[in-house]
């Protein structure tokens, strides 16, 4: 939270702000926290004077920026939300007989009843066919007497009946033609409210690490912004920003060298791996320099996936032996629309299967809201996205962060550091 006030305090909004928290609270607490943190940045030297002002008039005026007509109706929201979970897990609960809660208890799978109910909806989610489309989902959210996921599932006929018949809400397509169809508007606003997550990246820090490169690149001189991010890579050998500014001296390079892989218009007949090659090994490499986590290039199929799909590259863990995937990639030469709904598509579905995956060998960790990120290249165009299990039989789909690496240089000069952060931010 404290990030994004510093970060937009100019253009606050106490949802967005309140929907920055990492964990998810009640309106009580969120307050509490938000005063906590104003206070503290008052007395903050390092932070500038205009936003020591704003917030001292934020306690001044008793912290009403928080309490505004539209944050009561958020809260009244969330309460009513997470009234229908806790109605809905206990009616979960009654439903599980003695028999299915013996076996589960013998599988050790999961320590408590809440975590019990969500295996058994994962170990169902076989839904590919009809029948499954019929199924009652368990996530707290109803509309009438259906849930979210149920009402996903039974349009599972329509043209997004991949994503539906997997009970995968897709918040990151917010067009007419997406999943919106299927719910009115205020249904659709209290399924973002309760499910759509922005995420911020503390910017402030890179800012500073790369404040040498951004001004040689500002004043277009691109010989000696290559210079000095190859110096910086060399005084930071095997420390903790090798990687930045090996990263960074990559992208000036491409400013220097590639310029054409920057602009589509200007490359004859490219290919996907045109772009993979020239573009995303070096940055996507120098993140993951470890060996037990890696990048699996070209055309795979995972294990975890029952589906005949394979993806572009697969960002893999290998614990005792074991492989796992972390994050899947695709990529594709252009951004046509058809080309972006099925690779976006596929993304998810791999994603779900590895998410599914990890829940079913660490069955500990189900009650915790297990997230997956996915990657979709095309060009010199970067969008990350992420999928969460949220609530028994229902995941997410939020857009988490985007890296383009924009033609213009003045423009990514301008917007490095919060590129650099976003980046980062994939590791982590």
């Amino acid at each position: 939270m404290d990030e994004y006030i510093i970060e937009n305090y100019q253009d606050f909004d106490p949802i967005t702000c309140f929907n920055s928290m990492k964990h998810q609270t009640t309106k009580g607490p969120a307050e509490s926290e938000f005063e906590s943190i104003i206070n503290n940045l008052c007395k903050n030297e390092d932070l500038s004077v205009r936003l020591i002002k704003w917030c001292e008039n934020v306690v001044e005026n008793d912290f009403n920026v928080i309490k505004t007509n539209e944050a009561l109706v958020y809260w009244e929201l969330k309460t009513k939300a997470r009234e229908e979970i806790t109605k809905s897990l206990n009616k979960a609960e009654e439903s599980l007989s003695k028999r299915e809660l013996i076996d589960l208890e013998k599988k050790n799978v999961l320590k408590t009843v809440r975590g019990k109910i969500t295996l058994v909806s994962q170990l169902k989610r076989k839904v590919e066919t009809i029948e499954a489309a019929t199924q009652e989902e368990e996530d707290p959210v109803l509309f009438g007497s259906k849930s979210v996921g149920t009402i996903l599932k039974n349009a599972g006929e329509n043209e997004s009946k991949s994503l539906c018949l997997n009970s995968i809400l897709d918040l990151s397509d917010q067009r007419k033609s997406s999943q919106k169809l299927l719910f009115t508007d205020e249904e659709w606003k209290i399924i973002v409210g309760q499910y759509g997550r922005n995420f911020f990246f503390n910017h402030k820090k890179m800012e500073r690490k790369i404040e040498e490169v951004n001004k040689c690149l500002r004043q277009g001189n691109l010989d000696k912004a290559y210079t000095v991010s190859r110096r910086l890579e060399l005084d930071n050998l095997n420390g903790p920003d090798e990687a930045l500014y090996f990263i960074y001296s990559h992208v000036v390079n491409l400013y220097r060298k590639r310029r054409d892989v920057l602009n589509p218009k200007s490359m004859k007949t490219p290919t996907e791996y045109d772009y993979i090659v020239k573009i995303w090994v070096n940055i996507l490499e120098a993140l993951f320099p470890e060996d037990k986590i890696y990048i699996k290039w070209g055309e795979s199929h995972s294990a975890a996936c029952e589906e005949d799909y394979k993806v572009d590259a697969r960002i893999i863990v290998q614990v005792n032996g074991e492989v796992n995937d972390l994050s899947n990639m695709e990529a594709s030469r252009q951004m046509t629309n058809q080309k972006i709904d099925d690779d976006h598509l596929k993304l998810i579905i791999e994603s779900k299967c590895a998410l599914d995956n990890i829940i079913m060998k660490t069955p500990s960790l189900v009650e915790e809201n297990l997230n997956i990120l996915f990657i979709q290249l095309s060009g010199a165009q970067c969008e990350v996205n992420i999928l969460s299990l949220v609530a028994p039989g229902l995941y997410v789909v939020n857009q988490y962060c985007n890296l383009d690496i924009t033609n213009s240089l003045p423009e990514f000069a301008n917007n490095a550091s919060k590129w650099f952060a976003s980046l980062f931010a994939i590791k982590v």
